[in-house]
């Protein structure tokens, strides 16, 4: 619901907290840019629980990327 620039504000917390990565279902090009910038790994395809999420992870079952998977302002369609 916070609408346009939800993304970065997101990149920004995470980074203000010192996370080294992200996981997460997708990322638009915004947090995208905003995580790489600070040097933020993200990983996608996450679902589930946050237990489930690490147990990917810790798994392997995750995977990092290299750009945006998904387009701008995804996650205001209805």
């Amino acid at each position: 619901t916070a609408g346009g620039g939800a993304g970065p504000k997101a990149a920004q917390l995470v980074s203000d907290k010192r996370a080294e990565a992200v996981l997460t279902g997708n990322v638009g090009p915004k947090a995208y840019t905003a995580l790489e910038v600070s040097g933020i790994k993200i990983y996608t395809g996450v679902t589930g629980t946050c237990r489930d999420a690490l147990d990917a992870f810790k798994k392997g079952n995750v995977k990092s990327v290299s750009g945006p998977t998904t387009e701008s302002h995804t996650g205001l369609r209805s």
